[in-house]
């Protein structure tokens, strides 16, 4: 499907409506055609399209977001003067009410936006100053970490709420990390805590911030230090756990796919299988099969 096209100038999307343009824009509005969102844990995901050549007049935002390029090709002005060209999976870290000017190249182009709500910036905050603009054209955690977030919106499947704010919060966390931070001196005292929720709880970990509570650190940290430690988000490792455990509850015939599914603590047999699929590549039912015949 073809971007709208609106006569009289750029537009805004808001919640699928077209509303004409303005100086600061409010949580949700986007240039361009909106084609899909997703909001869970204090994170909104926006894609949109833009036409060819399209040049957007001088804009900020309410809220803090990154913008990943997905297609074409667009440059951005900013009032300090500097100007910067992005091409698909590169990213940039918007601060909030920072005011800056978009041009969109001769191919137009596909973006998500993932707006970051107040509560993730007071949380951030309290790690040291809010970070101003930053640039990814390389690469590196904020191209990916943002990539992984735009997955959860463009799989088909219903978004995974706690997925989507655990990947959020390490978007937060990647944005001005600070430098030094780790394990380099082994792990930190709160990690042993972590680990012993999630290896003796099949339930989901839940909330970022919760599970940050009953550890006592902070969620951002959590996130970041996690990562760095494990290669993967807090939520990835828990999934593999409870794929594991359903693993071994398959050798009972007497358990039926749905009732290990709520065991091991997904919300039904078709969430098991979508996730079984990611991580052991194949479906519970065919593991259940080749298991009896072994």
């Amino acid at each position: 499907m073809k971007p709208e096209t609106v006569a009289g100038g750029p537009r805004i999307s808001r919640m699928g409506t077209t509303v004409a343009a303005g100086g600061l824009l409010s949580s949700g509005e986007f240039f361009g055609s909106v084609r899909r969102r997703a909001a869970a844990g204090g994170f909104s995901l926006v894609e949109t399209w833009y036409r060819r050549d399209e040049n957007l007049p001088p804009h900020a935002h309410e809220h803090a977001f990154v913008c990943l390029a997905l297609e074409g090709s667009y440059g951005e002005s900013y009032l300090r003067g500097r100007d910067v060209e992005y091409r698909p999976f590169t990213a940039v870290y918007h601060p909030p009410g920072e005011e800056h000017v978009t041009r969109m190249g001769p191919h137009g182009g596909r973006v998500v936006n993932i707006e970051v709500d107040a509560t993730w910036l007071a949380l951030r905050r309290a790690l040291g100053p809010l970070p101003k603009t930053q640039i990814d054209l390389h690469g590196g955690p904020l191209v990916w970490l943002a990539a992984r977030l735009h997955l959860e919106l463009a799989d088909g499947e219903p978004v995974d709420g706690e997925r989507l704010e655990w990947l959020g919060a390490e978007l937060v966390g990647s944005v001005d990390a600070p430098a030094g931070e780790g394990t380099r001196d082994g792990n930190p005292a709160w990690l042993p805590r972590v680990l012993s929720r999630l290896h003796g709880d099949p339930r989901p970990p839940g909330s970022a911030r919760a599970l940050a509570a009953e550890a006592g650190v902070h969620p951002i940290h959590l996130a970041r230090v996690f990562r760095r430690t494990f290669g993967e988000s807090v939520a990835s490792y828990s999934r593999r756990l409870r794929i594991q455990r359903a693993c071994r509850l398959l050798t009972d015939p007497g358990r039926g796919l749905a009732e290990v599914a709520l065991e091991v603590g997904f919300a039904d047999q078709s969430h098991l299988t979508r996730d079984f699929r990611r991580v052991a590549g194949t479906t519970p039912a065919r593991l259940r099969a080749h298991l009896s015949r072994s």
